[in-house]
């Protein structure tokens, strides 16, 4: 029964993290990782803080070249699977290295979900390759949006905002947390890169909530 139990928490936590395999990504590194040009060292550090706070995650560590974060993994799979004795809740440790180079300002990811965090037993779990690892990647292929002109809005898979910017065009507007998209610009939503564009310029969203579509036109902007 015991192993029934963790195969099905494995199988839920896949979909939180992705599977942690040891097959190394088609980057540079084998791990995720992305080189964004025309932007300073600074204005690539303080975005990427941002949106890993939106996300969730606080800080640990801040050095010169890498920004460490830590969010807790509360649920039971994460719990059964990486978990002890000592301590049940394991943790979330994403550290993303910074550098500046030729090409531009270079960010690779270390992914860690580590169990007994903060003690003298701390356990590491690399999940920087594999289908954990592609889909950090995603994220970091996304990453340069950030210094688009966008809406604010943060989408889960199946279409559902899941977070509205405090200030941006679509709090503004009227969208809200649990609102379903249904389509940018007459197009079926289908990724978030619809809702990203030039600056000052203006998109037309529509919604899903309470069983009723409602169309909001609003202005992307950079937003910080």
């Amino acid at each position: 029964m015991r192993t029934f139990i963790k195969s099905f928490c494995f199988f839920i936590l896949i979909s939180i993290l992705g599977c942690a395999s040891s097959k190394p990504l088609n980057t540079p590194s084998g791990k995720p990782e992305v080189t964004i040009q025309n932007k300073t060292k600074k204005e690539v550090t303080d975005a990427l803080v941002s949106e890993m706070l939106s996300r969730g995650f606080t800080i640990k560590s801040v050095s010169d070249y890498t920004v460490v974060f830590t969010k807790p993994l509360d649920s039971f799979a994460a719990s059964l699977l990486f978990g002890s004795r000592y301590d049940t809740t394991p943790e979330h440790r994403p550290s993303f290295m910074i550098v500046e180079s030729g090409a531009g300002v270079r960010i690779v990811l270390t992914n860690q979900i580590i169990t007994n965090p903060g003690s003298a037993f701390e356990r590491v779990t690399d999940a920087s390759t594999g289908e954990s690892g592609q889909s950090w990647q995603e994220f970091l292929t996304a990453f340069p949006n950030l210094f688009r002109g966008r809406v604010g809005l943060y989408v889960d898979d199946k279409a559902v905002v899941t977070n509205v910017i405090e200030g941006s065009p679509a709090m503004v507007g009227g969208i809200v947390k649990g609102d379903k998209l249904v389509s940018v610009d007459g197009i079926p939503y289908s990724k978030t890169t619809q809702l990203v564009g030039d600056p000052d310029a203006q998109v037309t969203v529509v919604v899903l909530r309470q069983g009723s579509e409602l169309s909001y036109t609003l202005t992307r902007k950079i937003l910080k």
